[in-house]
């Protein structure tokens, strides 16, 4: 097998190419996958453009502002690294990078650096208010197996230097990978318990955190479009009847919540009428806004609540923003007007 072969083919999967002996990124690329596998290239995660921070293309030039440059020589660190990985063999306990990849010809090992939007993350992630390192390691053996890791690289003395690395699985598909308040939040689809691995059906989002400057899984939970308990109860409102204004994608999903359906938290209120509004931010790819009405100055309808669902979506310009996705209604009836509890039914 040539080994060298798959390692090109894997830089190219993952836009970098090698310039004056330093790997850099290209424009990124979609590549064919391989349809049983659902990969772009040896060792590389699908190609899913994830969520994620700023990304540089350090091949142009053009524009080659300071916070560019800053960028670039960073993926350049972390390019030629050590990283520490645990299943590939006792041979393989480190494995250093050049150039943004690794390859043994008697192994037919090669580890790769995901050089694409949102597979790179600088961030402070062990709280000591310097900036750190994340990224994502693709790794083949030139077999059907697609291992993909994610790595941390603390900042010491401004250096970047790589220290721990978690196994995410073979053959997943990422999604996304987001950092929020120092946490590392990783939306992937991976094997069920009956999924072959050449299939994965099942997506978590893979809660880490960086503890004595090592990765750890904190928690793993199903993706969460909302349960249908959760929406049970609720009649729906269609998305064309809401003013097309409260469906484009927002920074803020509480306030385009009640542009749309709620009173404005500062405008007078008369008479018994309340409004309370929450915000459920348990999943870092979701927000789910409830409000709440009561004491309407309406002669059928007592109160009423709304549940407006909304999922992370990324603007061209790379802010991460909140698009409206699902609207469901449900009421409470005055006296004699119907159900006395929340329902879904008309009130008379």
């Amino acid at each position: 097998m040539n080994t060298k072969r798959i390692v090109w083919s894997a830089l190219a999967s993952v836009g970098m190419v090698v310039l004056g002996g330093v790997a850099i990124a290209c424009q990124p690329q979609t590549s064919a996958q391989n349809p049983s596998t659902g990969m772009s290239g040896p060792g590389t995660p699908q190609a899913t453009t994830p969520v994620g921070p700023v990304w540089h293309n350090c091949l142009t030039r053009e524009v080659w502002s300071p916070e560019k440059q800053a960028w670039c020589g960073k993926v350049q660190t972390l390019s030629n690294a050590a990283y520490p990985i645990s299943n590939l063999g006792e041979q393989f306990r480190t494995v250093t990078l050049r150039n943004g990849s690794f390859e043994d010809r008697n192994a037919s090992l090669s580890v790769t650096l995901v050089n694409r939007p949102g597979y790179i993350h600088f961030a402070d992630l062990n709280g000591d208010r310097s900036e750190d390192g994340l990224v994502t390691l693709g790794a083949t053996f030139g077999a059907s197996g697609q291992f993909t890791y994610l790595s941390v690289a603390p900042s010491v003395n401004g250096q970047l230097r790589p220290v721990s690395t978690v196994f995410l699985g073979d053959r997943i598909q990422i999604q996304s990978i987001q950092v929020r308040n120092g946490q590392i939040f990783v939306d992937l689809i991976t094997q069920g318990p009956n999924d072959p691995l050449c299939c994965p059906t099942l997506r978590v989002v893979q809660t880490y955190a960086v503890r004595n400057n090592q990765l750890r899984l904190v928690s793993q939970r199903p993706f969460g479009n909302p349960s249908v308990q959760a929406r049970s109860g609720y009649a729906v409102v269609p998305l064309s009847q809401v003013p097309a204004v409260h469906r484009r994608p927002s920074a803020d999903p509480k306030a385009t919540a009640i542009a749309a359906f709620g009173i404005p938290e500062n405008q007078p209120i008369e008479g018994n009428f309340q409004q309370t509004v929450s915000v459920d931010e348990s999943n870092p790819t979701q927000r789910v806004v409830t409000i709440t009405q009561t004491n309407l100055p309406d002669d059928s309808v007592q109160s009423v609540r709304y549940r407006l669902e909304f999922s992370s979506v990324q603007s061209a310009s790379g802010e991460s923003l909140w698009r409206m996705t699902w609207v469901g209604r449900q009421q409470i009836c005055r006296l004699g007007r119907g159900a006395q509890d929340w329902s879904a039914e008309v009130c008379l």
